[in-house]
């Protein structure tokens, strides 16, 4: 990937918690106009974004939809599939924060990396398929770069860290799921939680070009496909603060109708 001379095509998948199935829809719908030009018979469910796309990335459940298309390269069916196993998570008995348990959310991510790959670490083996790249908040409300690919600038190495945790660590959020902590590059811990959750980072596509040209020596960018969640309902604006614990003030109301909105920054035929 580092010697890419074509125009680079960028997916980069918004944050959005349950809402991530929308953001599939909408990649399922671009991969439908893609097989419709190639008429070759192509069926959208057999296709893989990842041999579209030159760089696939996300933030939260965007980071996780990323390793599933990018990291074990799934089909458009097999990852909603996937998707859907991900999100039968129950919630927790107990009246307490957070809702759900992330230990169970981990357990099912185990269950999909062994499905597919017979190696659970996050560094991709080999120089195959797209640079795939994730986003995650830490405790320390610094914003992480996770990456499948070793890089001078990591602060975790990929090559010790299990696909299903990393995907765990891209969930963990103020009321929905414990933090999670990983083992830094230095030996010491980096914890996982999105404390600003709900109105926390959740689009990387700016991120995400500059990782994309920083990997590739500074490629043109071909094509870039942001795909976001959808919006905010305004009924559910009170119920996300209250998720997150968080006192909402009123002057936040209008912007966050508009947090997350389903945006496709640039979409053209991808040959």
């Amino acid at each position: 990937m580092a010697n890419i001379e074509k125009p680079l095509r960028i997916l980069s998948l918004d944050g959005g918690g349950v809402r991530g199935l929308s953001s599939l829809l909408i990649l399922r719908s671009i991969m439908e106009n893609i097989a419709k030009e190639k008429k070759d018979g192509t069926s959208v469910d057999s296709m893989r974004p990842c041999d579209y796309f030159d760089c696939i990335t996300g933030a939260g459940i965007g980071g996780v939809i990323a390793l599933l298309l990018g990291r074990l390269k799934l089909t458009m069916l097999e990852c909603t599939v996937e998707y859907r196993m991900l999100s039968s998570l129950k919630y927790r008995e107990e009246s307490i924060s957070p809702l759900f348990d992330i230990n169970d959310f981990l357990s099912i991510c185990n269950r999909i990396t062994k499905k597919y790959e017979i190696s659970d670490i996050l560094q991709e083996p080999g120089n195959e398929g797209p640079l795939t790249f994730v986003y995650a908040m830490a405790k320390n409300k610094k914003l992480q770069c996770l990456r499948t690919y070793p890089s001078a600038d990591d602060s975790i190495d990929p090559e010790r860290i299990p696909i299903s945790t990393v995907m765990a660590a891209l969930m963990t959020a103020r009321g929905l799921f414990n933090e999670v902590s990983l083992n830094g590059e230095s030996g010491d811990k980096v914890t996982f939680l999105d404390q600003p959750y709900p109105w926390s980072f959740s689009n990387p596509i700016i991120e995400a070009v500059t990782e994309a040209q920083g990997r590739t020596k500074g490629a043109e960018i071909g094509v870039i496909v942001s795909i976001g969640t959808g919006e905010v309902a305004k009924d559910d604006i009170q119920d996300l603060a209250l998720l997150g614990q968080l006192d909402l003030p009123g002057s936040l109301n209008q912007s966050l109708l508009k947090m997350n909105a389903m945006k496709t920054a640039l979409a053209i035929p991808i040959h």
